[in-house]
This record gives C-alpha cells, sequence and structure tokens, in this order.
C-alpha cells in the first residue's frame, strides 16, 4: 500500500496550505506529474524554445530527481506496476538480445538508446510518478499546456499565412512537423473532453474557457495539413459520443457533456464551410483525394505499401526472433540510416519476431481490460475515460506513422491504463460520468 507524502508530489510542499489561491498554479507547474506530461512532448517543441541544454533530457533529469525525493519518503511501488514493469524489462532485455544479431549497426544502437532512455522513461515514469487522480489531472494539464502552446504558434502562422494570400500546406511549428502536431493537439482535444466538459461538477465559466480551448485546439488540427490524426481524432471523438449514451432497462442516459461536446461539433461544421469555400482547406481536401484518385494512393501510401512488403518478407525470412533491432532500414533502403514500416506491428515482427510481438501485447493488455471496463460500465469516470481514447488514437496513428521511439506516447498511456484501477481507488466517491 501506497504510504502517504505531501513532498514528492511538488517542488513546492505545502504551498496550498502556506500561501492559498494564489501559490497552487505554480504547485501544480512545478509538480512531477505535470513535468513528465511535458517531458512527453518537449522533443516537439525544444527547437524552437532557447533552452541552455537539451529540454527533454533536462526534464527526464528533473522528473526522475522528484521520484528519487518521493523514495526518500519511503513511498512504495503500487502494486499495479509490478506486472507490467516485468513484461517491459523484458521486451528491453529482448531489443538489447536482438541487436547482436542485427544487421544494422549505428541506426540499431541509436534506436536501441533511444528506446533505454527516453521510451523507457516514458513508460516507467507514469508508475514512480502518479499516485492519483490529482496526479493525472496534473499530467494532462502538462498536456493541454504544450498542446495550447503548439496551437497558438499553428493558428499564428496560418492567419499570417491566410492575410499575405500565400499557399497553406502543411504547418509546421516549434521547430514540430505537421504529424506531430496533429497528434500532441489529438490527444489535448481528448484530455479537454474528458477533463472539463465531461465534468459535471465543472462550472459555467470553466466549461465555456475549455470548450473555446477544445475548438481552437481541433481547428489547429484541421488546418495542420495532418491527415491521419484528423481522421483518427474525428473518430474516436464519434466514438466518445456514442459510449456517451447508455440505454439501460429502456431508460436512456446521457453524459453531461455530451450536449456541450455536440455543440461545439456543430459550430465548427459551420466554421468549416467558409474555410473550405475560401480554399484554405485545400491541402487536407487534396491529401484526402489523392488516396482515392491516384493510382497507388499517391507517393505517400505508395511508399508505406512498399514498405510494408519489405516488412512482410522479412516476416516470413525471420518469423519467431526477427531480423533484429533497426534491421528494417538495411532490408529496405540498404543503408544504415533511419527508417521504419510505419506501423508498429510491422515494425515489431519484421524486427523482433513474434518475441516481440507478443510482449508489446502483453504490455498492451492493460489498455484493453481499462478499456473493458469502461465499456462495461466498471470505470466510468473522466480519467480512464482520457486514458482509454487518447490510447485509441495515439494506436491507430501508431499504424500509420511514427516508429517505435516516435510512438513513446502510446507507451506512457498504456502505462496510465495499467494504473487506472490503482489511482481511480484513491478518491473515496468516483466521479461517475453518466447522470439521469
Amino acid at each position: 500500500m501506497l504510504k502517504s507524502s505531501t513532498f514528492g508530489a511538488t517542488l513546492l510542499p505545502g504551498a496550498g496550505r502556506k500561501w492559498g489561491a494564489l501559490a497552487a498554479p505554480f504547485a501544480i507547474l512545478a509538480s512531477g506529474e505535470f513535468l513528465l506530461g511535458v517531458f512527453l512532448l518537449s522533443g516537439y517543441i525544444k527547437s524552437g524554445i532557447p533552452f541552455p541544454v537539451d529540454l527533454t533530457f533536462f526534464l527526464m533529469a528533473v522528473t526522475m530527481f522528484l521520484y528519487f525525493i518521493r523514495l526518500m519518503q519511503s513511498q512504495e511501488l503500487p502494486k499495479p506496476a509490478l506486472i507490467p514493469l516485468l513484461l517491459f524489462v523484458l521486451l528491453l532485455g529482448y531489443i538489447l538480445f536482438s541487436f547482436s544479431y542485427s544487421t544494422s549497426y549505428s541506426f540499431a544502437i541509436q534506436k536501441t538508446s533511444r528506446f533505454v532512455l527516453l521510451t523507457a522513461w516514458s513508460f516507467i515514469g507514469p508508475f514512480l510518478l502518479i499516485r492519483d487522480k490529482k496526479g493525472l489531472e496534473r499530467f494532462f494539464v502538462g498536456i493541454i499546456a504544450v498542446s495550447s502552446l503548439m496551437t497558438f504558434y499553428c493558428l499564428q502562422m496560418f492567419l499570417e499565412k491566410l492575410q499575405a494570400g500565400q499557399f497553406i500546406g502543411q504547418i509546421e511549428v516549434l521547430g514540430s512537423d505537421y504529424l506531430s502536431l496533429g497528434r500532441t493537439n489529438g490527444i489535448a482535444v481528448i484530455a479537454l473532453i474528458g477533463l472539463y466538459l465531461y465534468n459535471p461538477l465543472l462550472r459555467t465559466p470553466a466549461k465555456i474557457l475549455a470548450s473555446l480551448f477544445l475548438a481552437l485546439t481541433f481547428l489547429s488540427v484541421a488546418v495542420s495539413g495532418a491527415r491521419t490524426p484528423l481522421i483518427t481524432l474525428v473518430g474516436t471523438i464519434v466514438l466518445i459520443m456514442f459510449l456517451s449514451v447508455k440505454v439501460n432497462r429502456g431508460k436512456i442516459t446521457f453524459s453531461k457533456g455530451v450536449g456541450t461536446l455536440f455543440s461545439i461539433i456543430l459550430l465548427l461544421a459551420v466554421l468549416a464551410v467558409p474555410l473550405v469555400a475560401s480554399g484554405v482547406m485545400d491541402t487536407f481536401i487534396y491529401r484526402i483525394s489523392v488516396l482515392f484518385n491516384q493510382p497507388g494512393g499517391g507517393e505517400s501510401a505508395e511508399g508505406r505499401v512498399e514498405r510494408y512488403a519489405v516488412a512482410w518478407q522479412m516476416i516470413q525470412d525471420h518469423f519467431f526472433f526477427g531480423g533484429g533491432i533497426g534491421s528494417f532500414t538495411i532490408a529496405f533502403a540498404h543503408e544504415d540510416v533511419s527508417n521504419y514500416p510505419h506501423n508498429i506491428f510491422l515494425e515489431l515482427w519484421s524486427e523482433l519476431g513474434l518475441a516481440g510481438v507478443l510482449l508489446f501485447l502483453a504490455i498492451f493488455w492493460g489498455a484493453i481490460r481499462a478499456a473493458a471496463h469502461f465499456i462495461a460500465g466498471k470505470m466510468i469516470d473522466r480519467f480512464t475515460l482520457v486514458t482509454v481514447f487518447s490510447v485509441v488514437f495515439l494506436f491507430l496513428n501508431a499504424n500509420v506513422s511514427g516508429d517505435l521511439n516516435e510512438n513513446r506516447l502510446l507507451f506512457c498511456y498504456v502505462a496510465i491504463a495499467w494504473l487506472l484501477p490503482y489511482a481511480t481507488l484513491q478518491e473515496r466517491k468516483p466521479l461517475d460520468l453518466f447522470r439521469k
């Protein structure tokens, strides 16, 4: 059982009691959970933010330091962490072992190093830093904070190009590409829906502000030119709305936030008409149309199909143990540089074999269980909603773009899914999303 400690959760212990509401925001900003969320996304923004050292490694060091402070306070590791951490260590050990027979060397070293450092902490960090619903909320606020920064620069660039009459293609901000922008703001939209729109205890002014943030964040995804993040985000929101309606013995129960969410969708639909008519959405419309109008779905889709074919051949040649970490780039590009199949299952199976896929699925079990409990009504709270549907969104994107390390957000949210039963029980009266 977890022992209580007030010092480990924040760099400002007891700030709420000493300084009241004025110090509370600073306590959140200095908390390990908030900084963990910023760490996950720092790679997308650090090129555009002047900082004396690498921002990602700096935040990783700070969050580790906060955990060691907690450790000094004799906090125990939560029981739900034991199995997933063991499974992750097995996957990590297997990746290190596969390096011994991989046909790649320099890229294999780079990929393995990033997995050992960044991806590993993305998965392990939540188990060590997140203890309760307050911690979960601080983590999601960190995600929203980075997303808000990216949204501001995205919309600023969008308006500047619009006023200048320039072509609006794929928007990149703070050094991140349009896909990173789309994925970041996608999980932020889901967090805003769950934390604020679906919170029946939140007052109307706060919900209006959250709705404004949500609309602007979604708009930034729409104008970024990121095809897959926008499509998967729309699909995820539709799924959220579908599961926001419960029918039990002839009685229909709606989530408190579904009406607000539906109103925002209608507003965005109305705004989309002049945007499409003015040509602002031409990039996105074109990228969708090439999937159906051009042979092979266009260059982007054709490139993916070629990678899928090579990965499938590798699977046939190395079915059980794969070709070794980083070996796909040798088979596909015949050079030792960064390359991947753009599908996390094909990447795992081609490089780590069936053994690697099974280990990944075992780690992924925590998210599957959380989703099943949410659908069955056993865990109906806003934090489960945010986590489950963020995993859905990130999983869909991981099967179209990004490699193992670029999808470390998915590993982090899967870790949180393992923690959900533990974190939920820390609150005496879990918040039921559905009210009659």
